[in-house]
């Protein structure tokens, strides 16, 4: 199902928590999920960067997926409102009721072993 068409747009970064700076983590996956169903999917660049772009308003959810098992989410915590599941286990994503704006910096911190 793709994403309905609109104006606003959600945004982020998925970076490593232990770098200095905390490093953008290329080739990463994120969803973009409305009504429980996923309509989209971004793979980060190589700043670690993801959008969706053209959206309507509506009750949407943002997750990352690890596509490595050795990586642990660290940012956000269960207060940003969406648990997700990947290949790994639970994860902690992003409640984001859309609604004539825009959601930009919903990030996403990692540690590897």
């Amino acid at each position: 199902m793709p994403a309905p068409a609109g104006v606003q747009s959600i945004d982020g970064r998925v970076y490593n928590d232990l770098s200095t700076g905390r490093v953008g983590l290329a080739n990463w996956c994120v969803e973009l999920s409305l009504g429980g169903s996923v309509i989209g999917r971004a793979v980060t660049n190589g700043l670690g960067l993801y959008s969706f772009a053209n959206l309507a308003d509506g009750d949407y959810s943002v997750c990352e997926v690890r596509l490595e098992a050795n990586w642990s989410e660290t940012f956000p915590g269960s207060w940003a409102g969406a648990v997700c599941v990947d290949g790994f286990g639970a994860t902690s994503g992003y409640a984001l009721p859309i609604a004539g704006w825009s959601a930009g910096g919903m990030d996403f911190g990692n540690t590897s072993p």
